[in-house]
């Protein structure tokens, strides 16, 4: 297998949300694989790590909302939602691997 290379170059072509988060407006959301009352598991537009099929989960509507202030009941079912956007990339065959990471924040995806 090939190792994963990480193009900090791509992170910076990421338009600057240091005035707004580019998740709090649902309705310009593009290339979205589903959705499930409030959670979104959708392409990532940037994808940082070359030569790979990358996702992301927008797991609240909440733009303050995090896995340190979510409920017990959410947090469950974030990770099970998380799991099964997981296990349905896993179950394809044109994977090799699947890898899952959490990431937060403006400066996500740069080093």
């Amino acid at each position: 297998m090939e190792p994963l290379v990480f193009n900090t170059s791509i992170a910076k072509k990421k338009p600057s949300n240091s005035d707004e988060c580019p998740f709090c407006h649902l309705e310009q959301l593009t290339n979205i694989i589903d959705k499930n009352d409030g959670l979104i598991w959708l392409d990532n537009k940037y994808n940082t790590i070359e030569n790979t099929y990358q996702t992301l989960i927008i797991e609240s509507e909440d733009h303050y909302g995090d896995i340190s202030n979510y409920s017990y009941a959410y947090n469950r079912r974030v990770i099970n939602y998380i799991i099964k956007s997981f296990l349905k990339l896993s179950d394809q065959s044109r994977f090799k691997s699947v890898a899952m990471f959490k990431n937060y924040g403006p400066l996500s995806g740069e080093v």
